[in-house]
């Protein structure tokens, strides 16, 4: 004490996290970094949701919103109780190792996911199944794990321009969702996983590029090799239904979109059964299917027949425009089988009936 004045005495503990003394100096890189964590992460979880609607029937693919939520959780948790890891680690390090590991455990547990033979509907028949179940829904939270320790790091150093963290990191997420309209269509279900794996190494590149230039190389080396990855991973990682019908042949043709999975298979003409041969769509492995008598490649000349032939004039009520509209299909399919039976009884020198 001097003139009267007391002197506060200086605290001997360390910074607590967050304050300014501890506080990361936040960059652009930091900004694009949490943009693209983000965004993969979400495009993961929706990815999830549709592969989990093919393998588990379509109702188990809301639960990827809770084992995403659990693996946020879990990682808020971790990072509370790890104060090594929340007030003395280098963040930019760490999370650059955090985004490489999200990229890996997400193909990793993709793949394993689909050796798993959880059957939902056997839980009451077989208790194995209650174990595989805790196993194929921690195998999916691990991704999201990874992603929240390296959001929550960045969100617990960098207080003073938090506000602009949260902002990229939802910009990032609602970008992440919108893309799956895009990513969906062009690389399918295993191939939109691995896309978003791709996004999550290079997030790492951005982190790592300020304090860790081994780790960002590693990370721009495994978006590489994953971007090469991503066009052929439905063929590399194909999604597994074994609780689901398994066809004896192979679709002609299959596309995804944002809400299904579509399987065209053709049935070649059972001519002892009076058949003629047709396709059938299938939706989500199984979820839905449909026939289609007049897809098959015999009946295309009637379908096309069938589908320029006027219906009616603009003059004409919309109830019949409507009833000509809906009978083209059963139109030409009854041509198609006319057409199919008479071919069998007619000798090969006859003409054919016109069409």
């Amino acid at each position: 004490m001097e003139s009267g004045t007391v002197t506060p005495l200086r605290s001997a503990q360390p910074p607590a996290a967050g304050s300014e003394a501890g506080a990361l100096v936040v960059s652009g890189r930091h900004y694009a970094g949490i943009f693209l964590l983000s965004f993969a992460t979400l495009r993961l979880e929706l990815s999830l949701s549709r592969v989990f609607s093919v393998s588990l029937w379509y109702h188990f693919g809301f639960l990827v919103i809770s084992t995403a939520l659990l693996g946020f959780g879990v990682a808020g948790v971790v990072l509370s109780l790890w104060q090594g890891l929340r007030a003395h680690r280098a963040p930019d390090r760490v999370a650059g190792i955090f985004s490489v590991l999200f990229a890996l455990v997400t193909v990793a547990c993709f793949w394993t996911l689909q050796r798993i033979p959880f059957d939902p509907f056997s839980l009451l028949a077989d208790r194995r199944q209650l174990l595989l179940m805790a196993a194929y829904y921690l195998l999916a939270a691990a991704p999201f794990f990874l992603a929240g320790l390296a959001i929550a790091l960045l969100l617990t150093r960098g207080t003073r321009h938090v506000h602009r963290l949260y902002a990229w990191d939802l910009l990032g997420a609602g970008a992440g969702c919108l893309a799956l309209v895009a990513t969906m269509p062009a690389f399918g279900g295993s191939g939109s996983v691995v896309a978003a794996a791709v996004v999550g190494a290079l997030a790492g590149a951005f982190f790592a590029g300020g304090g860790a230039p081994p780790v960002a190389t590693l990370a721009t080396a495994l978006g590489l090799v994953l971007f090469a990855l991503a066009p052929r991973a439905d063929r590399l990682l194909p999604i597994s239904t074994p609780n689901k019908r398994q066809r004896p042949t192979a679709p002609i043709y299959t596309a995804w979109n944002t809400f299904s999975r579509v399987d065209v298979y053709e049935s070649p003409p059972a001519p002892e059964r009076d058949l003629p041969g047709a396709r059938s769509l299938v939706i989500d492995a199984g979820t839905a299917a449909t026939g289609c008598s007049t897809c098959a490649p015999e009946c295309a000349r009637s379908w096309r027949a069938a589908k320029t032939t006027p219906t009616a004039t603009a003059a004409s009520p919309i109830w019949t425009r409507t009833r000509r509209t809906s009978s083209l299909p059963s139109a030409a399919a009854a041509r198609c089988s006319r057409r199919h039976r008479s071919s069998r009884r007619a000798p090969s020198t006859t003409s054919t009936r016109s069409t």
